[in-house]
C-alpha cells in the first residue's frame, strides 16, 4: 500500500489486485489516495482482479458493482476447464 500503490499511482495503465470485492475496493480507494497525492485522476488507471476457479463467476458482479473493469480468470493445467468463459 506504501509504495506499490504509490508506484502505480505515479506511471501505471492498469493495476492487478487480488482478493475479495471488498479488499479490492480497499486497495483502490488507497490508489485514489495516492492519485490525489501525486496529482494523477486515478480513472486513468484501469482496475483488474485475478480470480481462480471456482468462485471467479459467483463474485464477477461483486468486482464490477466496486469499478473493476478486467476479470482474468485462472486455470490450472493440465485439465483446463474453459467452461466458465
Amino acid at each position: 500500500e506504501k509504495v506499490t500503490l504509490r508506484i502505480v499511482a505515479q506511471h501505471a495503465d492498469i493495476w492487478n489486485g487480488f482478493g475479495t470485492p471488498d479488499e479490492i475496493a480497499a486497495k483502490s480507494a488507497i490508489l485514489d489516495e495516492w492519485c490525489a497525492k501525486v496529482g494523477r485522476d486515478p480513472a486513468e488507471i484501469e482496475r483488474s482482479v485475478l480470480r481462480g476457479q471456482p468462485d471467479a463467476l459467483q463474485l464477477a458482479d461483486g468486482y464490477v458493482e466496486k469499478g473493476i473493469t478486467h476479470i482474468i480468470v485462472a486455470t490450472d493445467a493440465p485439465n483446463f476447464d474453459l467452461g466458465l468463459l
